[in-house]
């Protein structure tokens, strides 16, 4: 990380919507402006603060006082981003993680820090087949989330174990690499999780 990008954040980009989206805390982190400037090349997208005055500004104020993350529709450049991401799956969506810039006027997203989004799009509702009375299912509208809910506490307490007990001196550099790269993606799915819960207002 450069010294003139001290804090994290991350967007979400689209390909099927054609949208990318910009999370309500790095608005904030970039001083709440009322329009955002977006540029990309083959290594990252960079979000800057903006103004009416500049043509290839998007205009983000009204959505940030609705109190919903800003959607920027454009789809060329969304393809552009995908295109110089070819390993990038088109049917899914992308957190890239990046850094805001000390003087809070700049953020960049490196492509190197991307993560499968592992929600799926979705389009019009298909209509659910007709149950007999028998069948009919209790709804529970904490079922989507009851299964992580049980289960993280034991993935805690197996890497709170490992931290403790592991002699890091003795594993091989596969190993450790391994666990690395593991532990980032657990740590990025879980902080993408984290922003979705806060857009909605219940984080």
């Amino acid at each position: 990380m450069s010294n003139c990008y001290l804090t994290q954040s991350a967007i979400l980009v689209d390909r099927k919507l054609g949208l990318v989206r910009i999370y309500k805390a790095l608005l904030r982190d970039i001083g709440n402006p009322t329009h955002i400037a977006l540029d990309a090349n083959n290594r990252s997208i960079k979000i800057t603060r903006s103004n009416d005055s500049n043509p290839q500004s998007h205009y983000v104020e009204k959505k940030i006082i609705n109190k919903r993350s800003p959607e920027i529709f454009d789809s060329k450049f969304v393809q552009y981003i995908y295109s110089q991401n070819e390993h990038w799956d088109t049917e899914r969506a992308y957190f890239i993680y990046g850094d805001v810039s000390s003087n809070g006027k700049r953020a960049e997203f490196k492509f190197a820090d991307s993560v499968v989004s592992h929600r799926k799009v979705t389009q019009k509702s298909k209509p659910h087949p007709v149950l007999a009375i028998k069948e009919t299912p209790l709804y529970s509208p904490d079922a989507s989330v009851e299964s992580l809910i049980y289960t993280a506490p034991s993935w805690i307490s197996t890497i709170e174990r490992t931290a403790l007990n592991a002699d890091y001196n003795a594993i091989t550099f596969s190993a450790r690499s391994n666990l690395k790269q593991i532990l980032d993606e657990l740590s990025k799915t879980a902080q993408a999780a984290i922003d979705i819960m806060e857009e909605t207002g219940h984080g």
